[in-house]
């Protein structure tokens, strides 16, 4: 399991304690990447990692990567080891218990599909809490065609799952995509789909402190431009790896 997080004291003990709750039979790592915040975030990871030192990997980098343009998944991802990768941001939490342990066994059912998400609540600054990515009451596979059109907003990023290999795809080709769960989910549906679990495995805060949507609002229009250049160049990649997929399979 990868968790970036910055600057998000009042959040991430949330984010720790969803994924320590979780009751499976699989063992498991935490890997937590710290991108050098400069509040008590640090502190409470240091906390948890000391009391779960065989689960919790604290990761900090000698300097923040983001400003560099290196994407932390990416860094987190070297320290990992596992078969599969389940992502929760450092302000998101889980609240299923059994969110790891249904996934992985979908997954283990369904050796052609790769990538597997949930439904999900999200969580206003006001305390306002509504349902998203509700789209039926039973599992099924939804199509590539689907995930791309929605461009990033189909899946919960708090509630993906996928292949290891996937990521490994991803790191090679997409280290430094800015939308960078929007291209798990493309890669990771390019094979045949992806599993929707209708269960609510987790929470999502819109416009906490410290989360990606809110750092967003004092972008320059340059920085946009240039991301919506790297992210035409990147999905146009991405269509490519998927025909050359179909190409395969049809052969």
């Amino acid at each position: 399991m990868i968790c970036c997080t910055y600057n998000q004291e009042k959040y991430i003990e949330d984010t720790i304690l969803g994924v320590l709750c979780q009751d499976t039979p699989y063992r498991y790592e935490f890997i937590i990447h710290d991108d050098c915040s400069t509040d008590s975030t640090s502190d409470i990871i240091k906390k948890y990692a000391d009391n779960y030192p065989k689960i919790i990997k604290h990761i900090i980098p000698a300097k923040n990567i983001y400003s560099q343009g290196i994407q932390p998944g990416i860094n987190a991802f070297s320290f990992s080891n596992g078969k599969y990768i389940a992502l929760c941001e450092g302000d998101d939490f889980w609240i299923d218990e059994k969110k790891l342990t249904k996934q992985v066994d979908i997954l283990e059912n369904k050796k052609d599909i790769n990538i597997c998400f949930s439904s999900a609540y999200t969580l206003q600054p006001n305390g306002k809490i509504d349902l998203t990515c509700n789209y039926h009451n039973q599992i099924f596979c939804a199509p590539l065609s689907t995930v791309i059109r929605q461009g990033g907003a189909y899946m919960p990023t708090a509630s993906l799952l996928f292949r290891r290999d996937v990521f490994i795809q991803f790191k090679n080709n997409f280290s430094k995509a800015s939308i960078g769960d929007y291209y798990c989910q493309i890669l990771g549906s390019i094979n045949k789909g992806a599993i929707y679990l209708p269960d609510i495995t987790c929470v999502y805060r819109i416009n906490s402190l410290g989360s990606w949507s809110k750092s967003r609002i004092n972008v320059s229009k340059e920085i946009l431009i240039s991301e919506i250049d790297e992210y035409e160049r990147n999905l146009y990649k991405l269509i490519i790896l998927g025909a050359d997929k179909k190409i395969s399979i049809i052969r």
